[in-house]
């Protein structure tokens, strides 16, 4: 009976999932731009950016920030605009998207640096499970083995994948910092189709920035639970972090950084420009 119980469960089980799969991959398909980015590369910064952009056109209050098609309902107008990290949320971390997804829609890849996000994606797994470090792995532990590697995969596979699509746009999060107003008017060219007002993505950049992101962030803000500190003392359990642009090498010493370096150089991801760093006795 107990066996007959479990199979019944897994079943259930596996159904549910099914059917949510199948939930997601529509919601997508009805996108007409798709924002695809390995979690913690900047989406809820690039999002920000995006939003207040339509804020200042249509007067769409700034607390909101724009996820699929809630501006669109506002004015119709304003493009749905979905995110994706293209992960179908399994232990094994397998892709969601599938050729047929994309078709017709323009697809921005946002891209980070895998040793950044690797650090970035560790203290968001301990704001995310309200625990100490003492509870995780070690972060040389879950960079390397975990999170690096997952970020590499992605990296790889859209590598591939961008000769394939129809309207592609890729934007690196190190581009987006070191220069935000190009980027984001190449962005919005791309999302738009026309290009923006130079007024509007000065006033963008400036209500984005980090301090002022911040500062939001911790005065709750936007309506979304997403942009809330997991600990308002806690400056690393902050939605909006860092951000600083190889900042991980302030996490490891110079044996764990030749091990990250040297998996950097393995994973050739010269198409997106992340190579394998100087070790600082090299430098």
């Amino acid at each position: 009976m107990s066996l007959l119980i479990s199979s019944s469960s897994a079943l259930a089980s596996l159904l549910g999932r099914a059917k949510m799969l199948l939930k997601r991959r529509h919601k997508i398909r009805r996108a007409e731009v798709l924002v695809v980015s390995p979690a913690k590369s900047g989406r809820t910064w690039l999002a920000a950016m995006i939003s207040h952009v339509y804020h200042q056109r249509h007067g769409i209050p700034e607390s909101e920030i724009i996820r699929f098609d809630n501006f669109k309902r506002l004015n119709p107008s304003i493009p749905a605009v979905g995110f994706s990290h293209d992960n179908q949320k399994d232990s094994h971390h397998r892709p969601l998207l599938r050729p047929q997804d994309l078709r017709g829609c323009r697809t921005l890849l946002l891209v980070r640096d895998p040793r950044d996000v690797g650090v970035s994606a560790f203290f968001q797994s301990l704001r995310n499970a309200g625990r100490s470090k003492a509870d995780q792995p070690p972060i040389f532990d879950y960079v390397m083995r975990r999170k690096m590697p997952q970020v590499i995969a992605f990296l790889q596979r859209w590598e591939q994948q961008l000769q394939t699509l129809e309207k592609a746009l890729v934007v690196r999060y190190e581009d987006l910092r070191a220069d935000p107003e190009t980027e984001l008017t190449r962005i919005m060219t791309f999302i738009d189709g026309r290009p923006p007002e130079s007024d509007e993505i000065r006033a963008a950049v400036a209500f984005a920035s980090f301090e002022s992101l911040r500062q939001k962030e911790v005065g709750g803000f936007f309506g979304t639970d997403r942009l809330r500190p997991g600990d308002a003392s806690n400056p690393d359990s902050f939605k909006v972090r860092r951000g600083k642009v190889g900042g991980y090498r302030d996490y490891f010493d110079d044996a764990q950084l030749a091990e990250i370096e040297a998996a950097m150089e393995a994973a050739a991801l010269d198409r997106f420009g992340y190579r394998a760093a100087p070790l600082p006795s090299e430098s």
